[in-house]
């Protein structure tokens, strides 16, 4: 599964606003968060056409979190 290290996320709020930033993004199956190591994870859709990482980070800038 891809990662980004996401900085910012303090609680639950957070956790969900950086999951669903990444889950509306288009080709993306499947979102793992975890707030105590700062990652933000996805399994796509296709493998053979995957998101690329800087579409993952704009959407989690989007949400307000520095990645």
């Amino acid at each position: 599964m891809p990662e980004i290290q996401v900085k910012g996320m303090r609680c639950q709020h957070c956790l969900t606003a950086v999951s669903k930033a990444l889950e509306t993004l288009a080709g993306v199956e499947e979102v793992s968060v975890d707030m105590e190591k700062g990652l933000a994870r996805w399994k796509d859709k296709d493998p053979a056409c995957p998101l690329p990482v800087e579409k993952a980070q704009d959407a989690v800038r989007m949400a307000g979190f520095e990645v």
